[in-house]
């Protein structure tokens, strides 16, 4: 494995899905979550030819949605530079360079570089937790990538509304204790939520993600999806959850 994808000491390769993917993460710092798994899951069913994620990290979501779609643009954007420079060599690593680019920007600057009604979709698993809520994590790229220190999630939304084009797709993954947040500020947005679904870690938990599928311009009206369960009573993923690992 050539040294320039590949190498450097602060890092580790790692492979996903039984061998299927392989992608670069630091070994002490920020690493994917299920989260993003879930919503590149969820994206993958959508028919679409141009994606965007907003808030790429590692570039896991254009990753297993290269995989998974025949979408021939997506893009990543991602504003650590350390973190877009490792999503970049996954893609690469990956054989998807032809169709993923990984763009190190501030989300916030993208109307400077995409015009309107740009992409199909949009995509994005923001931070969670408002800057004045719980402990910031001391890791710079941790703590980006959970508390709205560089984005709110009205940023995101504010953006996604550009990028999109009408009747696109906007899809968001969220805790679900901030659902009624989201929903709002997607609605006053021109975004019409039109499919929810709650994740829970499993039967007896409260719910703690929430993904929403907005269209742009889209008639008032949700379709409520079934609960979803990432563990089983037994222990051990969920048969839901493990087919989401089986199918990638």
């Amino acid at each position: 494995m050539s040294s320039e994808i590949h190498g450097r000491e602060d890092e580790k390769l790692d492979e996903l899905f039984d061998g299927r993917l392989r992608i670069i993460q630091k070994k002490e710092g920020y690493r994917f979550s299920i989260d993003a798994i879930l919503l590149a899951h969820f994206a993958s069913y959508i028919s679409a030819d141009s994606i965007i994620d907003l808030g790429t990290g590692s570039g896991i979501i254009p990753l297993i949605l290269a995989k998974r779609t025949s979408a021939p643009t997506i893009v990543g954007v991602e504003v650590q530079e350390a973190m877009a420079d490792m999503a970049e060599r996954t893609i690469k690593l990956n054989g998807f360079a032809d169709r993923v680019s990984i763009l190190h920007e501030d989300l916030r600057s993208l109307r400077s570089r995409f015009d309107a009604s740009s992409f199909d979709m949009v995509v994005s698993n923001p931070p969670y937790y408002p800057i004045d809520e719980g402990r910031i994590n001391p890791d710079e790229e941790k703590a980006i990538a959970r508390h709205e220190i560089m984005a709110k999630a009205e940023d995101v939304i504010g953006i996604s509304h550009h990028l999109v084009r009408p009747s696109g797709l906007v899809v968001i993954i969220f805790p679900a204790r901030r659902m009624v947040d989201l929903l709002l500020k997607l609605r006053e947005s021109g975004l019409e939520p039109k499919l929810l679904q709650i994740i829970y870690s499993n039967k007896h938990d409260e719910g703690k993600l929430v993904i929403v599928e907005s269209i742009k311009r889209g008639n008032p009206e949700i379709e409520i999806k079934r609960p979803f369960f990432i563990y089983a009573d037994e222990g051990g993923y969920s048969k839901e959850m493990q087919r989401i690992y089986d199918e990638i």
